[in-house]
């Protein structure tokens, strides 16, 4: 009897070897793909609760969650820098322009100060385009794909060269309470 039990034993643990060795790789995946993503010191909380699922998973969803609201604060700061660049840029040109009255109206075409030379010159020719008097001869026709038509056609059963439906594979839905 003892035999037989340590005979069913050695094969079930023969039988389980692929499986664990199966769940050894997908951790091991895992914990790299976290390091990736969160760098090592950060990651190490999750790895250590990779044995629980739900844990695990519940810390994952948290992080999602905390990269999202990251993510909303770093293009609000962008836009709020963006109009800021924007408005300096703007008192740039206004003191550019205003430098020159000066010296045109004081006639100065050149100044030497402390902070730098400052010189009126002949600005380059500036090329005025009205779009609607040129001729074809002179457009740049931007060739792209009409993707909403190709996807008409194809779901109509038409065939479109160079062009394929693939399988969008899966995503996770996340609904927040």
């Amino acid at each position: 009897m003892k035999r037989m039990r340590a005979a069913i034993t050695m094969q079930t643990e023969q039988a389980m070897q692929p499986i664990n060795e199966m769940k050894i790789r997908i951790e091991a995946e895992t914990a790299a793909e976290l390091v990736e993503i969160f760098g090592e010191d950060e990651a190490a909380p999750y790895i250590a609760e990779y044995s629980n699922f739900m844990e695990m998973a519940a810390m994952l969803l948290d992080a999602e969650e905390e990269a999202k609201t990251q993510e909303a604060a770093l293009k609000e700061q962008i836009q709020a820098r963006q109009l800021r660049a924007k408005r300096f840029s703007d008192r740039q040109a206004r003191l550019r322009v205003i430098l020159q009255q000066m010296m045109i109206t004081a006639g100065q075409r050149k100044l030497e100060l402390p902070q730098g030379t400052v010189s009126i010159m002949a600005a380059r020719p500036k090329l005025i385009i009205d779009e609607e008097a040129l001729s074809d001869d002179w457009m740049r026709i931007k060739k792209e794909p009409d993707k909403t038509a190709i996807k008409q056609a194809i779901d109509s059963g038409n065939e479109v060269p160079g062009a394929v439906m693939s399988n969008g594979g899966e995503t996770i839905t996340i609904r927040r309470s």
